[in-house]
Order: structure tokens, then C-alpha cells, then sequence
């Protein structure tokens, strides 16, 4: 039976109480164990699988599977690691239509793919989506500020076959420190050739200040 990988916080606790080499050879196999998380698509048919080699690796391994048969039906690429924690995946209802956040701290994205009854295939998305305006306290307004960056993620699919999406840029006043995120809905409509053919909507955007 395979034993459960240890944490980064357990191999500091067992360099105390164990021998160096001891320890470490424990915090190596640690580090070379893989990381992998499945996202299932509502009617458990598919899976989109993000992975890591090893918790120390820059690119994760992303593609969709078909669960009964463990065959690869989508090659998604390549994305950093940091994905595992910054995405966010989206199935519509009848599990043909994938779009998920890209990593990313400062900038990110969204994908989307399509079911053609064999394989899953990109599609591209609308280039310059409309983005929120930041409105910015008077006291704010002149005094500089820091980018905390922004994109879009996908929220959900509609009924209509059309796609949701929430833009929040982020940004930080430097002479008071408040932080202000703006808050923006994007509807994507995907014509009969799964083209994304148009931004059908968008919303009035929002500001929180915190």
C-alpha cells in the first residue's frame, strides 16, 4: 500500500528528532511525489486532469480523460504550476463544453474547449474583452497606485450555450493602501461552429474597496 506524501512542514519536524540523512531521504521522496487533481464533468464521463511531475516542477500537465477508459480526448498543454491553486474549472450542464481560469498572479485567462464527439478542441475567445473601470475615492485618485493585476475567469454556462465571465482587476492605493477591485460580467455567445462569434454582453462594473 502506497503511504501518504509528506508535507513540506513534516520533513522541517522530522530533521529534528531523526538523523540528517535519515530525514532527508524522507523530504526527497517528498518532493518527487506528483500532484494531480481531477475536475469531473457533470455526467462523470470526463475528467479534466491538471498535474504536477513533482511538487517542486514549473509546468503542469493538463488534459482531459475519459474516465472508463483512462484515454487522453483532449491535450490541453502546458500551464505553470501554479495552476493547481489558481484554477477554475466550469463544465456546461451537458458535459461537451470545458472552460477553465489559466495560472497566473498578475495576469490570467480563460480557456475554453469543445466536445466534437471524439475529442476535445480549443476555441478561441474574443480578443480585447471589455474590462472594468477602477472608481477610485478623490483622495485616491492622484496619488499613484500599485497593480495587483486581473483577467478574466469563467463564472458559468448558460442554458443558451453562451458563456459567463467575471473580469476583476485589482489594484492598491499607495498613499492610503486601500485596496479596490472592479468587478465586470462578460457573456460570450459561441455560434452553431462553437466560434466564439461575439461579446453578447456586459455588465455594469462594479468597485469594492477594502
Amino acid at each position: 500500500m502506497k503511504s501518504a506524501p509528506l508535507s513540506m512542514g513534516a520533513c522541517a519536524f522530522l530533521s529534528v528528532f531523526l538523523p540528517l540523512f535519515i530525514a532527508s531521504r524522507f523530504c526527497l521522496l517528498a518532493a518527487q511525489e506528483d500532484e494531480t487533481k481531477f475536475f469531473d464533468s457533470p455526467d462523470k464521463r470526463f475528467s479534466l486532469k491538471v498535474s504536477l511531475p513533482n511538487k517542486e516542477a514549473e509546468e503542469a500537465k493538463l488534459e482531459v480523460v475519459e474516465k472508463a477508459s483512462g484515454n487522453v480526448v483532449g491535450d490541453l498543454g502546458t500551464d505553470y504550476g501554479s495552476i493547481m491553486s489558481h484554477i477554475r474549472v466550469v463544465w456546461s450542464r451537458d458535459s461537451k463544453r470545458l472552460a477553465y481560469r489559466t495560472a497566473g498572479v498578475k495576469e490570467w485567462s480563460t480557456n475554453v474547449y469543445f466536445w466534437d464527439g471524439s475529442a476535445f478542441h480549443y476555441v478561441a475567445l474574443p480578443e480585447d474583452l471589455p474590462s472594468p473601470d477602477i472608481r477610485f475615492r478623490k483622495s485616491d485618485e492622484h496619488g499613484g497606485v500599485k497593480n495587483y493585476g486581473g483577467g478574466e475567469e469563467p463564472v458559468r454556462w448558460l442554458k443558451s450555450r453562451d458563456l459567463e465571465l467575471s473580469s476583476q482587476p485589482r489594484q492598491m492605493a499607495r498613499e492610503s493602501s486601500r485596496t479596490y477591485t472592479a468587478t465586470l460580467t462578460i457573456t460570450i455567445h459561441f455560434d452553431a461552429h462553437h466560434h466564439a462569434s461575439s461579446v453578447k454582453s456586459v455588465s455594469k462594473s462594479t468597485t469594492r474597496v477594502e
